[in-house]
């Protein structure tokens, strides 16, 4: 099942309007910004021209078969492979944040945020014991990562 499901079958375009499609999602794709806008817009773009998705739960399974991919390339051991398979997903996680009106940039920010709050809590907790991070074994931290979500 590809993107292009959302397209509307047996619609006809002059070669003028199609060859102004191409060129405009071309450049799109070239704009040079932040990955995350740029890969949204370029998915915009060629959704605009439906080579697109029709629900979210479409992207969510093109997530899972990336995530899949992911783990058969960590079986090989192929760093090359991981890297341009984490890409893969992080591009479908993009079209996802588009599909539900989240824009991934100040969704990551935010979790970033959120990342920090927590791990200040952890920090914060364990200078309260006279404990630093290195004392700590995993399951603590995470025991106190935990705590730190209840309170949010």
């Amino acid at each position: 099942m590809g993107p292009h499901q959302g397209r509307g079958e047996g619609r006809t375009r002059g070669a003028a309007a199609s060859e102004r499609n191409r060129a405009q999602i071309a450049a799109v794709w070239r704009q040079g910004g932040a990955a995350c806008v740029d890969a949204r817009d370029g998915i915009a773009a060629q959704g605009s021209v439906g080579f697109d998705w029709n629900d979210p739960r479409a992207v969510l399974n093109k997530i899972r078969e990336e995530a899949d991919e992911i783990e058969a390339a960590l079986d090989r051991g192929d760093a090359d492979e991981l890297a341009q398979e984490t890409g893969d997903l992080l591009f479908a996680l993009v079209n996802l944040a588009r599909h539900v009106g989240a824009d991934p940039d100040l969704a990551l920010r935010g979790t970033n945020a959120k990342f920090e709050r927590r791990f200040g809590y952890i920090e914060r907790a364990l200078a309260a014991q006279d404990r630093s991070l290195e004392s700590a074994s995993l399951a603590e931290m995470d025991a106190l990562w935990n705590a730190a979500k209840d309170e949010e």
